[in-house]
């Protein structure tokens, strides 16, 4: 990676892969760019990463496909590029284009037997469902990637996944079991040394202490993850605008709407140009708010909230779209456009009775009825 922070050096190593394909050497051509696009992933270079994938997938689909699938490199790059290519798109909440590149890199997987990759194809397919609010099918599907990571003693997925089932049960309102996943993933994660794993375990830990009112546990989880970014180098565009959100939260709660509107605009720095649709919106939704608290006229806020909306519609996460809806239809309500609030709050009731109606697990579906934030959110609307 130090090597590929010279342009120059990256533009070289680009160049060399197009040589080695020209001259027939498709197996060298593949590692070159499986180099550069793992490079451009840990940075958040998500466009030339996902050009990197493309590349990938095009040597393997020259003249004489089958031929070339029956040599072991091409068909582990072929692999990895459909696992990043559904993973970018996934975080990126473009699930359309997700979804068909991680099935097929779950049947790939399957049938190389690559329990690694398969595993990380398993992880965005239930990140990609708990995005969606598809929460049973998530904790299913991340539950069986967990039991498979244990039986093959994976130790990057074991730390990782803990805290994405936590993840999902913070999403269902059970405040509880979420703690205990984000704790188990910290503990596996001093482990196996994965700091990027105990930093997105704290960085949930903290969004839940405030959402239970607890200022001083959030503050605490929060700085510990910002330490933990700082010794880091492993992905940490992904987490820092998380905390970047979590951080511009819990100023917002102290009474520091200048300091909130910093951190939004710190966290639309790394979320715009990465496409990550639900990390924008919220941005979007925290600056909206932030506005309002300093004193911004309701229809500068407006126009921030309705952003936030609109990410969270492209992205069709749950959550934000309650979160943005009701706060518009409570701005719209100000400004004396009832017809508008109105429409919003209808509109925040059908999702969550969609939402709810999609869980077939009684348990599941009453967690998330009776969940605080979305009892403050329909009662709000």
């Amino acid at each position: 990676p130090a090597l590929l922070d010279n342009q120059a050096r990256a533009g070289l190593l680009e160049r060399l892969s197009r040589a080695y394909a020209d001259l027939g050497q498709l197996a060298a051509a593949a590692r070159h760019l499986e180099t550069l696009r793992n490079v451009a992933m840990a940075q958040g270079r998500t466009g030339d990463a996902e050009r990197h994938c493309a590349a990938t997938l095009a040597l393997v689909e020259e003249p004489a496909p089958e031929a070339r699938r029956e040599e072991p490199v091409l068909v582990a790059a072929q692999l990895n590029a459909l696992g990043w290519l559904g993973m970018v798109h996934a975080w990126q909440g473009d699930h359309e284009r997700a979804m068909p590149a991680i099935e097929a890199s779950l049947r790939l997987g399957q049938e190389l037997h690559n329990p690694f990759l398969t595993g990380r194809s398993r992880f965005a397919l239930g990140m990609s469902l708990g995005n969606r609010g598809r929460y049973e099918d998530a904790l299913a599907t991340l539950r069986d990637a967990l039991r498979l990571a244990e039986e093959a003693g994976d130790r990057y997925w074991l730390p990782r996944l803990p805290n994405t089932i936590g993840w999902v049960y913070s999403e269902l309102g059970d405040l509880s079991q979420a703690e205990e996943w984000n704790r188990r993933s910290i503990a596996v994660a001093a482990e196996t040394g994965w700091l990027e794993a105990e930093a997105n375990a704290r960085i949930n830990l903290g969004a839940d202490a405030l959402r239970r009112g607890d200022r001083s546990r959030a503050r605490d989880h929060f700085e510990r993850a910002a330490a933990l970014i700082e010794r880091d180098t492993w992905f940490t565009w992904r987490y820092r605008m998380r905390l970047l959100v979590g951080l511009g939260e819990l100023a917002l709660l102290e009474g520091a709407p200048e300091r909130a509107l910093a951190f939004a605009k710190q966290a639309l720095a790394v979320a715009t140009p990465t496409g990550s649709r639900k990390h924008a919106g919220r941005a979007w939704l925290l600056s909206g708010r932030a506005l309002l608290a300093a004193g911004a006229p309701p229809k500068e806020a407006l126009a921030h909230v309705e952003r936030a909306r609109s990410l969270a519609q492209a992205a069709g996460h749950p959550p934000l779209l309650w979160a943005s809806g009701a706060e518009l239809a409570r701005l719209h309500a100000r400004l004396g456009h009832e017809a508008e609030a109105a429409a919003r709050r209808r509109d925040v009731v059908a999702s969550v009775e969609t939402v709810a109606g999609g869980i077939a697990d009684a348990s599941l579906r009453s967690l998330l009825l009776h969940s605080p934030t979305v009892q403050a959110i329909l009662a709000g609307a």
